[in-house]
């Protein structure tokens, strides 16, 4: 209305001061029109800007928040959650069970920290030992060892079951603790005694050309349920008797946490006496060792 009254006077005025004006026909608009109009427009849009940023920083964060709220309140969790989820999330709670270890420590987020990172030859020496303790052979007859074989080794050389006596899955090809993998097959081999003497003095040069040992090579391929199989097969077969001199398990491994292969040899010697040697051997090796490709052929 105010824009009509003051568009009407001017109108008047102009018709009575004879101002300059542009006319169509009927119609006509003068210079202080405009203006006017500019002017009006302008003043129009002071309230849509305030509308506008009003809604956005005023209306639709209330709009949300109080969403929120309701959805916070109407699908909350009912009081008789999970007790297993509340032993996760309980930060008070420091009694673990038998398959659970500790991740973090209240008192290592408020002090610094230093993390120290083992050298390649401490890695190697964890290694060496961890793999003593794993394969150690302590019989006393063939038969012992048979059942070592059987009952220890095969389960050793194959992952199956976690610390928390849960199956293992995607492992393959992984020893039972699970961080060490096989290459190649696992493989047996048998040097047997004739079961009379020679004939005659065999002499041998400083050099022997020749191989005159006899035996087997048995290689460990299979799920352990096949190897289990196999290895009582054989001890029923008699693969191991009186005439056998030696037993000799070779191994290769690699450990990509530590990057470290390690070569394992195992040898079990059966004396006529009745006596039992066993001796192994663990060579790790790392490729930082190495500086050029001619040292690694």
């Amino acid at each position: 209305m105010l824009t009509n009254i003051m568009y009407y006077d001017l109108s008047n005025e102009a018709k009575v001061k004879n101002s300059k004006s542009i006319s169509f026909g009927t119609f006509s608009i003068t210079s202080d029109q405009i203006l006017i109009g500019v002017i009006s427009e302008l003043i129009s849009l002071i309230p849509i800007l305030w509308s506008f940023f009003s809604s956005i920083l005023l209306t639709e964060p209330i709009k949300i928040l109080s969403l929120g709220i309701i959805f916070a309140f109407f699908c909350q969790k009912p009081p008789n959650e999970d007790e297993e989820a509340k032993e996760y999330f309980d930060e008070n709670q420091f009694v673990l069970n038998k398959d659970e270890e500790h991740l973090h420590s209240p008192i290592h987020t408020f002090l610094p920290t230093r993390t120290n990172r083992l050298t390649p030859n401490e890695n190697a020496s964890f290694q060496v030992q961890h793999l003593q303790k794993s394969f150690r052979v302590k019989v006393s007859s063939i038969n012992e060892y048979g059942e070592w074989l059987e009952e220890d080794f095969v389960g050793k050389i194959r992952a199956h079951k976690w610390y928390n006596e849960k199956n293992v899955e995607y492992l393959r090809g992984y020893l039972n603790d699970t961080s060490n993998r096989l290459l190649g097959w696992t493989l047996m081999k048998q040097s047997r005694i004739r079961t009379q003497l020679c004939p005659k003095r065999i002499k041998l040069s400083s050099i022997c050309r020749n191989n005159f040992s006899r035996g087997y090579v048995y290689e460990f391929r299979g799920s352990l349920q096949d190897l289990r199989t196999n290895l009582s097969e054989l001890h029923r077969l008699g693969w191991t008797d009186q005439q056998t001199r030696e037993i000799q398990i070779q191994m290769s491994f690699y450990n990509p946490n530590a990057d470290l292969f390690t070569f394992v040899t195992t040898r079990t010697e059966f004396y006529s006496t009745g006596n039992i040697h066993c001796q192994s051997r663990f060579e790790p090796i790392h490729f930082y060792a190495f500086t050029s490709l001619s040292q690694m052929i």
